[in-house]
């Protein structure tokens, strides 16, 4: 869901494969009756009434989504605003997100190869640089949180506001992975390159990486 709270003052984009729903969850417990939240699906939405959290609400008319790139919500809410507000997304290891995507998307055996999965096009179905990057290619929010370091880089945010992770922060979605070992190490040679070139704006954004999650 994409998040923009004018109680605290913050914008949560939501990028793809790097906890987002996990996050939502967090920061939608902490939003107030004017904020913006848009809808996740019904299993989503089923965990966030159990977690506490506000359902979507205030979304209706605004164009936005899930996943709404932040070009998008800054044109909603006035670059006035945006400016105004913290502004932030999570991102992760390119390779780690397409092994979570490859588990998540086929969550039962037999599954495609995963050769077979790179060559569909699917793994790039988590490339996130186009929702936090501008036409020219300049970050557009405040801070992109790292992935392996979530729950650290949101308190540090959220300490900005006077507030807090939910403890425990909710977990969603991380059932899927059936292999736990580092992206890394499932990934052969050819593999890792093959990420590597699809990925590349993101590499060159925030370097080598292999954080396992």
């Amino acid at each position: 869901m994409t998040i923009v709270s004018h109680e605290h003052g913050f914008v949560f984009v939501r990028t793809r494969k790097t906890g987002g729903t996990s996050t939502e969850l967090a920061l939608s417990s902490l939003c107030g009756a004017k904020d913006v939240i848009t809808p996740v699906c019904d299993r989503d939405e089923r965990l966030r009434e159990q977690c506490g959290g506000r359902g979507p609400q205030n979304f209706v008319g605004t164009g936005l989504v899930n996943h709404s790139p932040a070009q998008r919500i800054r044109d909603v809410v006035g670059a006035a605003r945006w400016r105004e507000y913290f502004t932030f997304c999570v991102e992760r290891c390119p390779y780690e997100k397409v092994v979570s995507l490859y588990f998540h998307r086929h969550r039962v055996k037999p599954r495609p190869s995963i050769d077979d999965f790179l060559a569909s096009g699917e793994a790039w179905d988590a490339l996130n640089a186009p929702l936090y990057l501008d036409s020219n290619g300049e970050v557009l929010v405040n801070r992109v949180i790292s992935y392996g370091r979530l729950e650290v880089e949101l308190a540090d945010v959220l300490a900005r506001f006077g507030l807090a992770v939910p403890s425990p922060m909710p977990l969603a979605k991380s059932q899927f992975r059936e292999d736990r070992r580092p992206a890394c190490s499932i990934l052969n040679d050819e593999q890792r390159q093959a990420v590597a070139t699809g990925y590349a704006t993101e590499f060159a954004l925030f370097g080598g990486c292999c954080d396992h999650g």
